[in-house]
């Protein structure tokens, strides 16, 4: 059935597909391409001509670029997106070659009985999940009816500070330098998992031997980055459909308190160095926990004094003391307790601070006084002691706390200014 359509195939070599669905083949030392006008019909109908396209003077060799037929294909119906990089929305656009007059997109979570069906050439859904979705667009006329389905990996919604808050670390106290930092710091930062590119501190790969040497691929997939001095950090965050975000960290670099000197006045003892907080020790146990840096003490033995800073660093504990007068009274029968309550408790980050009376002693007029406007010192504490914050306010009948806590349990202590305290425990769930 064999129909011979030219006899001069000596010259010819490889051939194309082209875009106009014509078959162009190269003519060996000739200014044309011979070109198959017709592929599809039958023998001599296909059309074979030997100078089917003029080159303009210049000539072929054995060959044309072997691009696959599909680089200059077009389908019928496809459809393109745009990512929303902080969320799961996505603008869907449909495309197609024979004039659809109708439209519709399926949108179905793989492995799952979830899908949502909408109308129209184009549009925005929001997905309600990560993982794989099938997304399906269909196209119709009169006349014909097409669809084209993709599937689509939908991956977490960036976070804000992936690197974490603003953070510190303490530095012992050192007189000869008291100003100075120190190396023995270390902290990892993390990057989160799976991303396709992390570039620390703005580097950038360089491809150029003449600049310098050259980065690796895998230095700039490092999830983590270990750091030992103060200073502020930056990541660029590529993730596998190539959105980007960045994030800044600063580190800083607090000096602990200076080590303590406990003296003696009477029957009250002193800290050299001033602090936000003094935890007073008797007989090497802690005791006491206070914002004063004065204390009478309730009992004869040894005396020592650690303070803590309004970032929670610690100095060093103090000599020891040694009390030996006899015939001290109780803390508790020269200073009341602050009466108030801390609600809710367990709470979910949002404390509020009720006073229960208003009441103080004032042991230089032997009378009881009232305010509505009393000022406290408010400190908040973890199990461990370490002060996580502090301020002083003029406290109304209640006060919320403008702090965010992270889950855990948490002393809140009430200072007033003649140095009456008051603590309670609360956990943060």
């Amino acid at each position: 059935s064999r129909v011979q359509i030219t006899t001069n195939w000596s010259s010819l070599s490889h051939s194309q597909l082209g875009p106009n669905g014509k078959i162009y083949y190269s003519n060996y030392d000739s200014s044309y391409l011979g070109v198959i006008n017709s592929p599809n019909s039958k023998g001599l109908a296909c059309d074979y001509q030997e100078t089917g396209l003029r080159l303009n003077n210049k000539k072929p060799n054995y060959g044309l670029p072997n691009f696959n037929s599909s680089y200059f294909h077009t389908p019928s119906i496809d459809f393109a997106y745009t990512e929303d990089c902080w969320g799961h929305s996505y603008a869907f656009e449909g495309r197609d070659t024979f004039d659809a007059d109708g439209y519709k997109w399926i949108f179905e979570k793989v492995n799952n009985s979830e899908f949502s069906v909408i109308s129209g050439k184009n549009c925005v859904f929001t997905f309600s999940d990560t993982g794989k979705w099938e997304v399906s667009h269909v196209a119709w006329n009169t006349s014909r009816a097409d669809t084209v389905t993709k599937t689509l990996t939908i991956r977490p919604k960036w976070e804000l500070d992936v690197l974490g808050r603003d953070t510190f670390y303490c530095r012992p106290f050192d007189s000869s330098r008291p100003n100075s930092g120190q190396d023995n710091f270390k902290l990892t930062l993390q990057a989160p998992e799976d991303m396709h590119c992390v570039h620390w501190n703005g580097e950038e790969p360089n491809l150029d031997e003449s600049l310098g040497p050259i980065v690796d691929y895998d230095y700039f997939h490092t999830d983590t980055l270990i750091i030992d001095t103060a200073g502020t950090y930056i990541v660029k965050l590529t993730n596998k459909t190539f959105c980007q975000m960045w994030d800044t960290i600063v580190v800083r670099e607090e000096i602990s308190p200076q080590k303590s000197v406990v003296s003696r006045a009477g029957n009250l003892l002193s800290s050299s160095v001033t602090a936000a907080q003094y935890r007073w020790y008797y007989n090497g146990n802690l005791k006491l926990t206070t914002t004063n840096s004065q204390l009478v003490p309730d009992s004869n033995g040894y005396w020592q004094v650690q303070l803590v800073s309004e970032f929670g660093c610690e100095s060093e504990l103090s000599d020891s003391l040694l009390i030996g007068f006899a015939s001290i009274k109780e803390v508790s029968e020269q200073l009341s307790e602050v009466s108030f309550k801390v609600y809710p408790n367990p709470s979910d980050g949002k404390i509020s601070i009720e006073r229960s009376h208003t009441e103080h002693f004032d042991f230089a007029q032997h009378r009881l006084s009232r305010s509505m406007n009393d000022k406290y010192t408010i400190t908040v504490s973890d199990l461990n002691g370490k002060v996580v914050y502090t301020t002083k306010q003029n406290l109304s009948l209640t006060f919320e706390l403008d702090f965010e806590f992270t889950p855990g349990n948490y002393i809140i202590t009430l200072t007033y200014e003649n140095g009456e305290t008051g603590s309670k425990q609360i956990t943060v769930r």
